[in-house]
């Protein structure tokens, strides 16, 4: 079995989420897919999931941020109706 990286956590307009990683066959690097948890007071866990072909861990840990940035966003609303 490889090493693989652990989830990762990010935050976004004071709310935190984490990106896990959804691994193929031992061995590959590359994550086949995302779930994204989001933490608010409100809604204490709220997860999305993507299955996806990435290039690379990188590509998919910089799109699991970008997701995870919408749905807080999509949970908080627009900035401007805040």
């Amino acid at each position: 079995m490889s090493d693989r990286p652990y989830p990762v956590d990010c935050e976004h307009r004071g709310v935190k989420a984490r990106i896990e990683f959804k691994w193929g066959p031992d061995g590959d690097p590359i994550p086949r897919g995302l779930k994204i948890i989001v933490e608010h007071k409100e809604n204490p866990v709220i997860a999305s999931r993507e299955d996806a072909k990435y290039s690379s861990f990188e590509q998919a840990r910089d799109h699991g941020i970008e997701l995870a940035k919408a749905d807080i966003d999509r949970i908080l609303g627009r900035e401007e109706d805040v």
